[in-house]
């Protein structure tokens, strides 16, 4: 305590007091900034098209029962040429049976012609819009996909742009990698490896760049959807992510 109060007696930067003997302090706010005007109401209880305005659409949105400042914003892509029936069976699959569907804010973007993939920086602008438009943690948007959508993800995240605090895969791979190339862009994230034990096509190279991610020091977690294929069955519990998402 007593080379605490030297230190501070020494410090030129201790502010001053008024003739009161008070500090001055300082009574200026920061006002909120408000959303962007073409942002549209947010419907609870439906899974929300936004096809129109938004800068980012088309895209799915579900929103959660009560929206606090730690909400976290999941931004899903679906399989196959990602096109709106791919958002819509993503949804089926991945957001109807688990424990903790309520408290995220699921986004699913869908492409209106050709491919998602080919528009990769959509996403992140998608991500922005989203946390303008209806708030959340903007330091907690998670990025996930399943198949063609789970490569798009992770080669995004591989970018090293640093816009998504997790990665997920559900299967995910991403399109082109070599051993020593993952660490520098994912570090940082958390990351989930998930695949059907029935996969097939996919378990080999998703255990591979799982076991690259830990080689390179990553925090990745690796998961086998039992008795599951490519395409998880929809009554497949899907708690498993949200345990990831909110990291419980």
């Amino acid at each position: 305590m007593t080379l605490l109060l030297s230190l501070l007696a020494c410090d030129p930067d201790v502010p001053t007091t008024t003739d009161s003997g008070t500090p001055p302090t300082d009574t200026a706010t920061t006002e909120p900034v408000p959303p962007p005007e073409w942002c549209q109401e947010p419907l609870e209880g439906v899974l929300q098209e936004i096809t129109t305005d938004h800068p980012g659409a088309p895209y799915f949105i579900s929103h959660p029962i009560e929206t606090t400042s730690t909400t976290p914003t999941v931004i899903f892509l679906g399989g196959g040429q990602g096109d709106q029936g791919s958002a819509q069976a993503s949804w089926d699959l991945f957001f109807t049976m688990g424990d903790g569907i309520a408290e995220v804010r699921a986004v699913l973007p869908w492409a209106a012609s050709g491919s998602l993939s080919s528009d990769p920086d959509r996403i992140t602008e998608i991500r922005d819009e989203v946390v303008a438009c209806y708030g959340g943690d903007p330091d907690g948007v998670h990025l996930a996909g399943t198949s063609n959508g789970g490569i798009l993800a992770f080669d995004i995240a591989l970018e090293g742009s640093g816009a998504f605090a997790t990665l997920m895969g559900v299967p995910g791979v991403p399109s082109s990698w070599s051993q020593g190339d993952l660490a520098t862009p994912l570090a940082g994230m958390r990351i989930y490896n998930g695949v059907g034990s029935d996969d097939t096509g996919w378990l080999s190279e998703v255990n591979r760049v799982h076991d690259a991610m830990v080689a390179e020091g990553l925090d990745a977690t690796y998961a086998e959807f039992t008795g599951q294929g490519h395409v998880v069955s929809v009554d497949w519990d899907e708690t498993v992510l949200y345990d990831f998402w909110f990291d419980r």
